[in-house]
């Protein structure tokens, strides 16, 4: 198909890094603007294996006052496991970080009580009025297993009592996956790459070889937030451009802004 004038990413080859189930829309927007979309993923998002403190904790859920969803996957796996022992408790308030995971439970019919409107990150969520004084609070923060502790560490020292439901596991890609990265970038370098979360640059520059990494430090690197921004430059990366929303939108309009 030949691009036309108004593809504003014709030509660009672009690294989506985003685990699978969760590229397609960024990778069709690309697309639509007349790029190459090379989707590798950079983790590996699974089932955790293993729940008895976590079903201990929902079959008590009527006894906290806040439900926070930290992210999409937060919600994809620990509401189907909520619903099957239970239904999720009228009273419980919800926040999330970000609209893509308001978005997804409202897949569930279940709605947010709160949602930052800008920064979309934990310090946002932190700096809201709600989560101020919360001294006799119980709060249930759904995650994958390990991940930034600044949520629960600011509301436990507000006074809250806060437990985890880590509903799923984090891992790195598969070596078929890097096998193939490699023979495709290596003869034919990306032009931008596009990584959602910090721990997905990371393993980026974990997992590849440093002949090739040497040539992606000096690729376009676009990124969400200035925590990832800075992130990128520790390790290496010389061309960043962040973003301020997890939106697919924002991500497209920092491609174009690449290309400029």
């Amino acid at each position: 198909m030949v691009a036309s004038s108004d593809q504003r990413l014709a030509g660009q080859r672009i690294l989506v890094t985003r685990p699978m189930g969760q590229a397609e829309n960024l990778c069709r927007l690309i697309e639509k603007e007349g790029g190459c979309s090379l989707h590798f993923p950079m983790i590996r998002i699974i089932k955790s294996e293993s729940y008895p403190e976590v079903n201990e904790i929902i079959q008590s859920l009527d006894t906290f006052h806040w439900a926070i969803f930290v992210s999409v996957n937060a919600v994809k796996y620990g509401i189907p496991l909520i619903l099957e022992q239970r239904n999720f408790p009228k009273n419980l308030k919800i926040a999330v970080v970000g609209r893509g995971t308001a978005k997804t439970l409202a897949a569930f019919n279940l709605f947010i009580s709160l949602c930052p409107s800008t920064g979309y990150n934990s310090e946002a969520l932190l700096a809201m009025d709600e989560f101020q004084d919360m001294v006799g609070k119980k709060i249930i923060i759904f995650r994958g297993n390990g991940g930034r502790n600044l949520l629960a560490k600011t509301l436990a020292d507000r006074g809250a009592q806060v437990s985890f439901g880590e509903v799923y596991r984090r891992c790195l890609p598969l070596p078929t996956v890097l096998k193939t990265l490699h023979q495709t970038l290596i003869s034919n370098p990306a032009d931008i790459i596009v990584t959602t979360s910090q721990e997905i640059l990371e393993n980026l520059c974990t997992v590849v070889a440093t002949s090739l990494l040497e040539k992606l430090y000096t690729t376009p690197l676009v990124v969400i937030g200035i925590r990832q921004a800075q992130r990128a430059k520790e390790l290496g990366f010389t061309k960043i451009y962040p973003v301020d929303k997890p939106e697919d939108n924002a991500l497209i309009t920092a491609m174009i802004r690449c290309r400029a």
